[in-house]
């Protein structure tokens, strides 16, 4: 599908995956820069805020950035005991606390959408949080619902009790704003028209051990007192998360272990209901440990554990039955020719030629990330399976560490020839055109970066490749290579090093971002097959208005914000039945 149709997105449900091949060198490119005329200001600031939300932040910053950047400017004289006393958990309860009178007093027209994210200082998840926060806050402009205010977030501490009297040192700091329903703007019939939103941004990091009893401790810790004599919840959950597939492994264990019933009743009474569109690892993968499960989604076995979780993004099994069909017509062999049913030297004990390679399906390197399950999944999914015969390659599997170019928070923006991978000894930008091995690079072997590895790797691969070839011809190297990883700074480097190393092969990768087509990045970049769940933007009129996003996990955030919101709203309509 082409990548600037306009029907690039849509539902994952209905099974629509977007291949795209970069081979336009102008999409989306300016041929002048944009330029902003706005002064530059550093006056001092007298602004003293009394109000919940009192960090100032702008609707596209970083919502774990402003509040840092707020509590490191904090008056030198408050103590952690002040700032947690301004900042309690209960004092948050206090604004969840429905109105007494009007539409909105209805029991349960009180949403929490609480959206987990990346945590940590690195560029990458920077970034990552910025998209999220602008395609979340896209999704709720969509569905009818505005800001309360839109300079400033709020935050508070949340720890699990521990029956000490002083401020958890390691408690978790959580951003939130509040939304209110515009009802002139709503055009969705299920929307909530009377409710009130409060969005929480969580780091997901807080959330690795025990995450649904992390989320019961929390919706029971921030419950406002109840009017009702039962003192049942009022306010309903709605979970955009977990945001990686490491994180919907561990609900899925954690549900298995068996759950404890005071946490079950805590979700169930909430309403919590999880809505995962950035985990991506198929669910045969999640569930190979569960016994007696294995058939099961995992929406189905999260079910009957009482938890209530919908996957609103596409399964890496399904990108790569793509890209391995997308290969074949490219001419690689996904099958043993003649119906033989041969093993890859890679499956074999002793690793050698069951046959001739004219004998065996194509050649291709795997080469990704192998500190994420998403990583060391990939390398599985495009190997041929000489059991059940499913389509797949002889592969050959290349490992890096996420970070390649060993840059860490405060680190300058630019690095010097002997480290950086991009720069040549006279101080020019490569264009990728230089060989694999030439002396026109220098990468020390010393020091973060993983520059020098990254270029010996390219090289053995390209040994690798001329060894088939001299052995067996030349149609029988490594026809292709898949460049598979969560980071797309890594995988640009990644591709700058091996399109020089290996010119005639195929590159592909999934995940469509932006970046891949900035000039930039084309020498590496150009002819680049992207399969990807979504495009930069969804089918109208679910995105009208809403410009093309950066990359394809942004119309999922979209997306699942506002499933969640519709699914809330029908919820508050009809009383949760």
């Amino acid at each position: 599908m082409d990548k600037d149709d306009k029907s690039t997105g849509g539902l994952p449900g209905g099974g629509l995956i977007v291949i795209v091949l970069m081979a336009a060198g102008a999409l989306f490119v300016s041929r002048t820069s944009l330029e902003s005329s706005r002064p530059g200001l550093n006056e001092p600031q007298i602004e003293t805020r009394a109000a919940t939300q009192d960090v100032e932040a702008r609707l596209w910053q970083d919502p774990f950035g402003a509040v840092a950047k707020a509590r490191e400017q904090e008056p030198k004289q408050h103590t952690l005991k002040d700032d947690h006393n301004a900042h309690s958990a209960a004092r948050f309860a206090e604004l969840l606390r429905p109105p007494q009178f009007g539409p909105a007093a209805e029991k349960g027209a009180v949403i929490v959408l609480a959206v987990m994210v990346p945590g940590g200082p690195y560029a990458e998840r920077v970034e990552s949080r910025r998209r999220t926060r602008y395609a979340v806050l896209a999704g709720l402009n969509a569905r009818g619902f505005a800001p309360m205010d839109s300079e400033h977030l709020g935050y508070f501490y949340f720890s699990e009790p521990k029956g000490a009297s002083e401020p958890d040192p390691q408690a978790a700091v959580i951003p939130f704003e509040s939304f209110e329903s515009n009802i002139d703007s709503n055009r969705w019939p299920d929307s909530c028209r009377n409710c009130r939103l409060v969005v929480l941004w969580l780091d997901s990091s807080q959330f690795d051990d025990r995450p649904l009893a992390r989320f019961a401790a929390l919706a029971r810790q921030v419950e406002p007192p109840s009017a009702d004599a039962g003192g049942k919840p009022v306010v309903r959950w709605r979970v955009l998360g977990p945001s990686s597939s490491d994180g919907l492994r561990e609900v899925v264990h954690e549900a298995n272990g068996p759950l404890d019933p005071a946490v079950k009743q805590t979700l169930k009474e909430s309403d919590f209901r999880f809505f995962s569109g950035a985990a991506t690892v198929p669910d045969a993968v999640l569930m190979r440990s569960m016994k007696g499960a294995s058939d099961d989604t995992v929406s189905e076995f999260l079910r009957g554990h009482g938890v209530k979780l919908l996957r609103t993004i596409g399964t890496d099994d399904r990108l790569a039955s793509s890209l391995i069909n997308e290969l074949e017509l490219r001419g690689l062999r996904a099958r043993p020719p003649h119906g033989r049913k041969l093993k890859c030297p890679d499956q074999t004990a002793e690793g050698e030629l069951a046959g001739s390679p004219r004998d065996l399906p194509s050649s291709i390197a795997i080469v990704s990330e192998w500190d994420t399950l998403y990583g060391r999944e990939q390398r599985r999914l495009y190997r041929y399976d000489a059991k059940t015969d499913k389509p797949g390659f002889c592969v050959t599997n290349w490992n890096y560490v996420r970070g390649i170019d060993g840059r860490l928070p405060g680190d300058a923006t630019t690095a010097s020839s002997s480290s950086d991978g991009r720069t040549r000894k006279n101080g020019n930008k490569s264009d990728g055109s230089d060989t694999a091995g030439s002396d026109a690079y220098f990468e020390r072997p010393e020091g973060q970066s993983q520059f020098d590895y990254l270029r010996r790797l390219a090289w053995s691969i390209r040994e690798e490749d001329a060894d088939l070839r001299h052995r067996y011809g030349r149609q029988y190297g490594i026809r292709a290579v898949g460049v598979l990883g969560s980071d797309v700074y890594d995988k640009l480097l990644v591709l700058q090093a091996l399109q020089a190393a290996m010119p005639h092969a195929i590159f592909f990768t999934t995940d469509l971002d932006a970046r891949l087509f900035h000039p930039s990045e084309l020498a590496w970049s150009r002819n680049l097959i992207v399969a990807s769940n979504f495009g930069l933007r969804l089918d109208d009129p679910i995105q009208r208005g809403v410009p093309p996003f950066r990359d394809s996990y942004q119309p999922s955030a979209y997306l699942s914000t506002m499933l969640a919101l519709a699914d809330a709203g029908r919820a508050v309509e009809d009383g949760g039945k």
